[in-house]
């Protein structure tokens, strides 16, 4: 059943409901284009249509059965990967950049300012993405014990307005995912007000306060992973 834009479960006889974004053909195989973190993906499926059919609302569905799915991925040109040692300097500078305009604000550089990105590329923790072959923005993940803690997540403020802050966060929820996580947390500084809005829009939830390494921090979680959500597919 194809139930929520990008969500997608296979049955030998199934419903299927288009809404959102995304292309569907009716035809004797139907083709899903969605977008996703890990980028956009088709599926080709062969169908038959039985129907046309009602739901308990007496809304109109298509009911179909579904034959083999064939999972195809599209390449795009803004991909997250992992950083490498290569990509310390430009680690360091966009964190710098992305992060100079709150020292003013908090009294003091703000904690991703200050951590050994070295270290965390080396244990694999950093992600970055490009643009125009250019390293833009800087993504940090650490697996902890019941979530995936979002430790950073920051764009240079030449490539902001390009979509590569929402690219990131959506790979990380999908990390989470694929790690088995139900749940991501992440952190912000109490004054940093706007991150906080965001975070909220987008799902997450406050669940509290602390002050750790003299900086009051704002931490938050979202759910990810719910029943009937389709792990990344094999590509």
């Amino acid at each position: 059943m194809i139930d929520a834009p990008g969500t997608f479960r296979s049955a030998r006889s199934a419903e299927l409901r288009v809404s959102g974004y995304g292309e569907m053909r009716l035809c004797p195989v139907i083709r899903v284009l969605t977008g996703c973190d890990w980028g956009l993906v088709t599926a080709d499926l062969s169908v038959a249509v039985r129907g046309p059919l009602r739901d308990s609302r007496s809304r109109p569905i298509v009911a179909l059965d579904i034959g083999p799915m064939s999972w195809h991925r599209v390449p795009m040109e803004q991909d997250l990967r992992a950083a490498t040692g290569d990509d310390l300097g430009a680690v360091v500078d966009i964190v710098r950049s992305a992060y100079a305009h709150y020292v003013s604000r908090i009294g003091r550089e703000p904690g991703p300012m200050l951590d050994d990105y070295s270290g965390l590329i080396r244990q694999g923790r950093v992600h970055v993405i490009e643009h125009d072959g250019t390293v833009r923005g800087v993504l940090v993940l650490i697996p902890q014990e019941d979530a995936m803690l979002l430790d950073n997540v920051a764009v240079s403020p030449l490539a902001q307005g390009l979509g590569l802050g929402r690219k990131m966060l959506a790979f990380a929820e999908r990390a989470a995912i694929d790690a088995g996580y139900r749940s991501i947390r992440l952190y912000t500084n109490e004054v940093m007000t706007e991150n906080i809005e965001l975070y909220t829009r987008i799902g997450y939830a406050e669940t509290h306060r602390v002050e750790e390494k003299g900086l009051r921090r704002v931490y938050m979680t979202k759910r990810v992973g719910q029943p009937g959500e389709l792990r990344r597919p094999p590509l």
